[in-house]
C-alpha cells in the first residue's frame, strides 16, 4: 500500500461566514482558529467546513483501489464530498473507496458540526491509500 497524505494547503471556514483561513491537517494548533471565535459568542459552534484540492494520483493501473482516509476529528462528520458527489460518511477511522469518484484535479469538502460545546476539527490524518 502506497500512502499520499493530504497536509497543508486546506481552507477552512466557519459555515456561517465567507472568510477561510489556511490550515495544516491535521490542525493541532488552535491559534489558526483565531478567526472562528467571534459570532457572538463562537462561530465555530456552527460547524466548520474545510476544503483541499488534490491531482489524481498518477501510474494508477486497473486493479488498484484509492481509499480516502480520515483519521479523527472532533465533532460530527456531517457531509463529505469529492468533486461534487456526497460520499458515505462513517465513524471514526474510515475510508471510503474514490477510485471512480477521481477525476484529473479534485477537491474534497468535509462539513464537520459541533457537539455539545466542543468546537469541531480535523485533528488526524486525511491521507489517499492507493492498494493494489
Amino acid at each position: 500500500m502506497h500512502t499520499i497524505h493530504l497536509r497543508f494547503p486546506w481552507s477552512k471556514r466557519a459555515k456561517n461566514q465567507t472568510e477561510s483561513v489556511k490550515v495544516d491537517v491535521p490542525e493541532v494548533e488552535v491559534s489558526k482558529t483565531a478567526m472562528l471565535e467571534t459570532e457572538a459568542t463562537n462561530p465555530s459552534l456552527c460547524g466548520v467546513i474545510y476544503t483541499r484540492s488534490f491531482n489524481r494520483p498518477t501510474g494508477l493501473k486497473p486493479g488498484v483501489s484509492v481509499l480516502l482516509s480520515i483519521h479523527s476529528w472532533q465533532g460530527k462528520l456531517s457531509q463529505l464530498q469529492l468533486n461534487g458527489a456526497f460520499l458515505s460518511v462513517g465513524e471514526q477511522p474510515f475510508a471510503v473507496d474514490v477510485t471512480e469518484q477521481l477525476e484529473q484535479h479534485n477537491q474534497i469538502e468535509l462539513h464537520l458540526d459541533p457537539i455539545g460545546v466542543i468546537a469541531p476539527n480535523l485533528c488526524g490524518e486525511v491521507c489517499l491509500q492507493i492498494e493494489a
